[in-house]
């Protein structure tokens, strides 16, 4: 330190923050130490102690602390911070790991097959799409918050994909039951929904038209 560029008031309090630290938020020069846990004064910008790369601020602003670099690293559920979690759409959930969001973008080249918050959830292709989401296992369907389980033929639904078993539906009027899909009726097993056969009749004769 040049004491030369400083005023002899100055200079002590230089000498005393060198000394105990300057606070987090608090004017820093460079050549200072800052008294918190995982805080540092920038060599450039606006010189005041902040945290250091990889950490964030805690949402009660009580420390910094080093974000959390895997999906299912522990993490602090009562610390709403943002940037607690390092990936994109994650957040800290209640089993203690971070996790991708509800039907939020996530990577098919993680090999962490608990990537997904939600549970029922795993990332998968979006249908229609070359975009990857954590989206509702096979026997679960997303009721705008989260997964639940399909609903057997028979049973009351209130629209949507919530039928369980190829080829079911759930009508849009009238009796709101889990049926067959249009053009397919029940077998005589009661086992599935399986293709009328006027239209399996068409569809095998317009191979040959």
């Amino acid at each position: 330190m040049d004491k030369k560029l400083f005023s002899d008031g100055e200079l002590l309090l230089s000498l005393i923050n060198e000394v105990l630290g300057v606070g987090f938020g608090e004017d820093c020069s460079g050549g200072e130490s800052c008294d918190d846990i995982n805080t540092a004064c920038p060599g450039t910008g606006t010189l005041e102690c902040g945290c250091v790369a990889n950490s964030y601020r805690k949402s009660d602003n009580s420390a910094c602390a080093i974000i959390v670099s895997t999906l299912t690293g522990a993490c602090d559920t009562t610390d709403t911070a943002a940037e607690q979690c390092s990936y994109a759409n994650t957040e800290c959930t209640a089993d203690g790991g971070g996790g991708i969001t509800y039907e939020s973008a996530c990577s098919n080249t993680v090999a962490d097959t608990s990537q997904c918050a939600v549970t029922n959830q795993e990332c998968s292709l979006e249908s229609g799409t070359t975009n990857y989401k954590c989206q509702c296992t096979a026997d679960y369907y997303g009721d705008g918050t989260g997964c639940a389980a399909k609903i057997a033929f028979g049973g009351d639904c209130s629209g949507g994909k919530e039928c369980a078993g190829d080829n079911t539906a759930c009508p849009g009027s009238g009796t709101i039951v889990c049926g067959c899909a249009a053009t397919y009726y029940r077998n005589s097993g009661d086992t599935a929904c399986v293709l009328s056969k006027y239209f399996e009749w068409r569809v095998v004769s317009s191979k040959y038209l």
